[in-house]
């Protein structure tokens, strides 16, 4: 009995760290010297696709103060006069479904849930070329605060910008 209450905590553990952790990918032009990019500007946000959070300002302004916090940090500036490179953002969520077994054999329980998905995208300043490409993709909360929202939106960028510029 003491064993299987071990593996239950243990899984809960794996469970609680694998929902509170980011996804987090990059890509980019390697035919590009990122590290020399100084300035940005914010490129209009274009329509949105299917399962995208579209016309939240809310969000928009979250994720534009988290982006002109984080490149500050790192020496780029925002300059609207010849930006060397436009950011353009997409935020989306979907529904998913997670089956769990709770037995060896056949007790299954399926739960649903939202993930969520940031990308960050850093373009040529005639905006039609990709340069570099920031995604974080987890888990959202059920019933997020104002306070849970900016702090999760700090986070994601934060660990996109840990890749930029590339090394």
């Amino acid at each position: 009995m003491k064993t299987r209450c071990g593996w239950v905590l243990l899984g809960l553990i794996a469970v609680a760290i694998g929902c509170s952790s980011y996804r987090v990918s990059h890509d980019y032009d390697t035919g590009t010297d990122l590290a020399g990019l100084e300035t940005y500007d914010w490129m209009p946000q274009p329509p949105e696709a299917p399962g995208a959070v579209a016309g939240n300002s809310l969000i928009e302004g979250r994720v534009k103060n988290a982006v002109n916090t984080q490149l500050a940090a790192k020496g780029v500036r925002r300059g609207s006069q010849n930006p060397d490179f436009l950011i353009v953002y997409h935020v989306s969520t979907k529904d998913r479904v997670r089956v769990r077994n709770y037995t060896f054999i056949s007790d299954k329980k399926f739960e649903t849930y939202e993930e969520g998905t940031l990308v960050l995208d850093f373009l040529a300043p005639n905006g039609k070329s990709l340069l570099w490409r920031g995604v974080a993709e987890r888990t959202l909360d059920s019933n997020p605060t104002p306070e849970k929202t900016d702090k999760r939106i700090n986070e994601a960028v934060e660990k996109i910008l840990e890749g930029f510029p590339p090394s």
